[in-house]
């Protein structure tokens, strides 16, 4: 795994990496995928290999120390793009942050 884990952040899951390999491909830092589970996840393998995303197949162990509930998949993601106030229109401009729905 790689040694720069402070500015990345983790998405976990079958669900969860696939969609965010397909919407923000320009974040993707590496994909672990579960080593006896590699049968379960070949479309996320041939995502990866297509998007040439660094892959690497780990332990259980390994990600559980990530966090619980990872179904044996994870996608290291750089950080995201942070607010840049020059976008708005601060006489005519909503803005609404969620951190879920």
């Amino acid at each position: 795994m790689s040694k720069k884990k402070s500015s990345l952040r983790w998405v976990l899951g079958v669900h969860s990496v696939t969609e965010a390999l397909k919407a923000h491909p320009e974040w993707v830092h590496e994909v672990l995928l579960q080593e006896d589970k590699l049968q379960d996840f070949s479309d996320i393998e041939k995502l990866c290999k297509d998007k040439s995303f660094p892959l690497k197949t780990v332990g259980k162990k390994a990600l559980n120390n990530l966090a619980g509930g990872h179904q044996g998949v994870a996608a290291a993601m750089k950080d995201r793009p942070q607010w840049d106030d020059s976008l708005i229109d601060n006489d005519k401009s909503l803005v609404v942050f969620l951190d879920g729905i």
